[in-house]
């Protein structure tokens, strides 16, 4: 059945609802063409799981649209760590964000695992200081793991990564950027936002988090600039820290 799934996620690209179609309509699927798939990704040095298999996380599982497959490159303890999974994203960068981040770091790479989706700015910045200290980093492709589209330079041995997609090697979309901000969400504990726009695409993330009743915190917008998204979402109800360890007093990683 493992192959079957693998075989289904490689022929329609990921895409649930079509992979479903397939199951519920009993798809033949040859062995020749299954086990091809399977030898093509062991060439390229790609691994993957199942939603049968136990290292499958139990997060997924609670989301309306659960990957069938996850394929995946580097170190799959991670998943399993004990370190709490975290989310640091931000948009617009300047001094003052970068004060955020020399008051922040520090502190979360000695306590989490970051999941992101390696967008450049604010973002690599973190990822480049994870990569650069031996942080632990998740990073969660919209394109596969063969080519994934990440800023941040890395090797893709390094025991500190590890690279997840629900797609096997193809292009990028606008809903699959949008699609594997709900992964990113399921994997983190909570949400950290430096900066963003009320335009950004870090809302989608800001709603997936939300939509499965995580917090999100925010440092403070600039109020001289009408599209500040951080403003925005103070406004919402997203709780306001000056320094990482503001979100320590509110939430319980153990």
């Amino acid at each position: 059945m493992k192959s079957i799934l693998i075989y289904f996620a490689k022929k329609y690209k990921g895409d649930f609802y079509k992979i479903l179609k397939a199951l519920k309509e009993n798809e033949r699927v040859d062995d020749t063409d299954a086990q091809a798939v399977m030898d093509e990704l062991k060439q390229k040095n790609i691994k993957a799981f199942t939603v049968l298999d136990s290292v499958y996380p139990e997060v997924f599982k609670h989301l309306k649209t659960p990957p069938f497959v996850i394929f995946y490159k580097g170190n799959i303890n991670l998943l399993q760590s004990e370190l709490p999974k975290i989310s640091l994203v931000g948009e617009q960068y300047n001094d003052i964000i970068q004060s955020y981040l020399d008051k922040s770091l520090s502190e979360v790479i000695k306590r989490h695992v970051v999941v992101t989706n390696g967008y450049k700015g604010v973002e690599e910045k973190i990822n480049n200081y994870f990569l650069e200290n031996q942080g632990k980093l998740i990073f969660v492709s919209a394109n596969g793991v063969e080519n994934p589209w990440i800023s941040s330079r890395i090797d893709q041995d390094n025991e500190n990564i590890l690279i997840l997609s629900e797609y096997p090697n193809t292009y990028v979309s606008y809903n699959r950027l949008k699609n594997r901000n709900r992964l990113v969400a399921a994997l983190s504990k909570n949400l950290i936002v430096y900066s963003s726009s009320k335009t950004s695409g870090i809302q989608n993330l800001v709603n997936h988090f939300l939509m499965i009743g995580k917090e999100i915190f925010c440092f403070p917008g600039d109020t001289n600039f009408e599209n500040d998204g951080n403003v925005e979402l103070i406004k919402q109800g997203a709780n306001l820290i000056t320094e990482v360890k503001d979100v320590y007093k509110e939430v319980n990683f153990e």
